[in-house]
């Protein structure tokens, strides 16, 4: 353990005596980085006072690391992994200190070599992935059904997990047994609830075949499945064999009204969000269900609504965005020129070059009457104004640099919280796209990208889960899924926050937006223009002092200076 940056807050003197200190934490939480300490000044046993304490405190301890570069999805080996002592006072999560605890997980994210190994960049690894092909099984009174079906999202031992069975397209909630194999639990709320004339004519039919005689009047489902079974039974059949059967349902023409209905819900979706900004037009987009094998022949089992997409371009969104960028930079520059055009205006009598013809008329009224007193006076005063317009241009130039530095640090905590928000909303997209398509939530997220852009040059790409990660051109990245990353002005410095801590100067990288169009009208064209003054200034005291110190004055030998 060491302490540095070592600070007491009280600096009282104490009695003479045997001095003693005892130091406890001031704050609950761990005993490095940035800690507060408290300390109960004793003199010959007896407590005098209480001081405050501050530091920052680095521990070193064993963690463990990578051997090498680790891909994203790849489980730890123990090959991969190696026990180094490290300072852990930097490190955001916790660490891992053993091989037996990091053998066996899977990496979150991509590591680097050397990388120490934290919980927040591993995770179990599961035993069921997105696409795979399982069994699914169901399971009432006696019956025990078996199906081919498809695994929609990961799944680990005991989780409920979304899988689609492929006969049907129909996808359900099963829970996860093994890697190949799904249990069903409860099928309830799969069958008609209130009832088609034909499964209620079914019902009433079977029921007689059973001696029970019963009114289709009477009769009130609530959730009834109407099926036909069948099969071709072998020649040499007998009582107890196994045969192949057919299960088919008798509801495409009612699929076909439900899917006709739920695509008119996206046009209402639509309708009711024509106002709404930021918003894209949705469109249902339908496919035939699989067909279903029968008596040697592949028989329609209708339609279904495959996927609900969005009408965006991307290649067009892409060139909004680095249009916007650019022209955001461009009115953030014109606002400022404007301000400093309005100080070098020249159309009125407080301007530069209207005091410097005064001066210039000014002396050579004095060149007329050399010894006259009230000549040189006004001289003098003309002067003086001459000297005061530079300086209060040099103020009015800093003050917009003073402007401008404000304008930054408002701009960077709104794309603190811009960044912040897409991180949170990556989140709630990738966990929404497991189920389905995030379409609003993704309009929203093209929104704050959209303000975003207008700060500063960003560029992104999404990855297959449905998160994005958004950089600057420069690839310093501000938001890698549901983490982000901060930016601050340290003084004149916009400064980015890595992964490890550690903040680094990226004002010269940043060309768009406002923050670009701020920069270079701080940076450049302000320091040209006060550099371009101070020359004038200069040069102009140079040569006045030049021919003045050529003449003498009203007294011989006494020559003033102007400057």
């Amino acid at each position: 353990m060491i302490v540095s940056r070592f600070n007491v807050s009280d600096h009282r003197p104490v009695p003479a005596g045997s001095l003693t200190l005892e130091v406890h934490q001031k704050e609950r939480g761990t005993l490095f980085g940035n800690v507060r300490l408290a300390a109960i000044v004793k003199v010959n046993g007896v407590a005098h006072h209480e001081v405050r304490m501050t530091g920052w405190v680095d521990v070193f301890e064993s963690v463990i690391c990578t051997t090498r570069p680790v891909r994203k999805g790849l489980v730890l080996h123990e090959e991969d992994l190696f026990v180094f002592r490290k300072n852990i006072s930097r490190l955001r999560g916790k660490t891992f200190s053993t091989m037996d605890e990091a053998v066996g997980l899977m990496a979150r994210h991509n590591l680097r070599e050397n990388t120490s190994l934290q919980e927040w960049m591993v995770e179990a690894p599961p035993i069921m992935e997105r696409g795979d092909m399982v069994t699914i099984l169901a399971e009432m009174g006696g019956l025990r059904m078996r199906v081919q079906g498809m695994a929609l999202e990961r799944g680990y031992p005991g989780e409920m997990v979304r899988v689609q069975n492929t006969m049907s397209q129909k996808s359900i909630f099963a829970r996860v047994i093994d890697g190949s194999n799904v249990m069903v639990i409860g099928l309830n709320g799969s069958g008609d609830r209130q009832g088609t004339n034909f499964t209620i004519q079914g019902l009433v039919n079977m029921l007689e075949r059973m001696g029970i005689h019963v009114s289709a009047r009477d009769v009130r489902v609530s959730n009834v499945a109407a099926v036909m079974v069948s099969t071709n039974l072998p020649a040499f059949a007998w009582v107890g064999a196994k045969i192949d059967i057919n299960v088919s349902s008798i509801g495409i023409a009612k699929d076909a009204l439900g899917v006709q209905q739920h695509a008119m819900e996206v046009a209402s979706h639509n309708i009711a969000n024509v106002d709404t900004q930021g918003y894209s037009r949705q469109r249902a987009v339908m496919a035939a269900k699989q067909p279903a094998p029968y008596a040697g022949l592949l028989f329609g089992t209708g339609v279904a609504i495959d996927q609900i997409i969005r009408n965006v371009d991307r290649f067009v969104e892409t060139r909004l965005l680095d249009r916007n960028m650019d022209l955001a930079s461009a009115r953030e520059k014109e606002i400022h020129m404007s301000v400093l055009e309005g100080l070098f205006n020249e159309t009125t009598d407080r301007g530069l070059a209207a005091q410097f013809s005064v001066f210039w008329n000014v002396w050579h009224d004095l060149s007329n009457n050399p010894s006259g007193p009230a000549e040189r006076l006004v001289l003098l005063e003309a002067g003086s104004n001459l000297a005061q317009g530079f300086e209060d241009l040099a103020v009015e130039m800093t003050q917009i640099v003073r402007e401008i530095n404000l304008s930054l640090q408002t701009g960077i905590t709104r794309i603190n919280e811009l960044t912040s928000r897409l991180a949170e909303l990556n989140g709630q997209i990738m966990q929404m796209e497991t189920l389905g398509n995030a379409n609003d939530l993704l309009d929203l997220r093209g929104q704050i990208l959209t303000e975003l852009a207008q700060y500063l040059d960003i560029r992104s790409f999404e990855h297959q889960d449905g998160g994005i990660t958004v950089m600057t051109k420069s690839c310093f990245v501000l938001v890698d899924k549901v983490y982000s990353y901060r930016l601050a002005l340290d003084e004149s410095d916009v400064k980015w926050e890595g992964s490890g801590g550690a903040w680094l100067a990226i004002s010269d990288t940043l060309r768009g937006g406002k923050l670009g169009g701020w920069l270079h009208m701080r940076d450049e064209v302000i320091p040209k223009y006060q550099a371009d003054l101070n020359e004038l200034a200069r040069s102009t005291i140079w040569e006045v002092n030049k021919i003045h110190t050529q003449g003498i004055g009203p007294e011989p030998g006494r020559i003033h200076s102007l400057g």
